[in-house]
């Protein structure tokens, strides 16, 4: 796997902006959706509305694709959670965004998961660029 520091986690994820909106957009379409179809009663409209939902799955997924392809570690989706592995002197950690953020603010241990979430000041610039 490739490690990044923070800096270039943050050009990353400045760059893949587009497409977490897009996501976001899509995932909130699908949650409306779900909503939806829970009060019709019509079946036929229930019918329609699953395929749209399907539909619109495949396109969240592609999305979802195309934000791990540069690098981001999808770990959540409702809020949307991205991990950027990266190094702590000799110890691997995550670089967390959350969805809302403006940019990487935090950082866990691998192990950690998003309740260890650290401030990124606490990383020692010569230890987490040291790979």
């Amino acid at each position: 796997m490739r490690y990044f520091d923070l800096d270039e986690a943050n050009r990353i994820l400045e760059s893949i902006k587009s497409v977490i909106y897009d996501f976001i957009d899509k995932r909130d379409e699908i949650t409306d959706l779900i909503e939806r179809v829970s009060i019709v009663d019509d079946e036929l409209e229930k019918l329609y509305i699953y395929s749209v939902l399907e539909e619109k799955k495949n396109e969240l997924n592609k999305l979802i694709y195309e934000i791990s392809s540069s690098g981001a570690t999808v770990k959540g989706l409702n809020p949307l959670l991205l991990d950027f592995l990266s190094k702590n002197g000799s110890q691997d950690i995550w670089l967390c965004w959350l969805e809302g953020e403006e940019e990487i603010n935090h950082w866990h241990g691998i192990d950690e998961g998003f309740m260890g979430r650290k401030s990124v000041n606490l990383l020692r610039e010569d230890k987490y660029k040291s790979f």
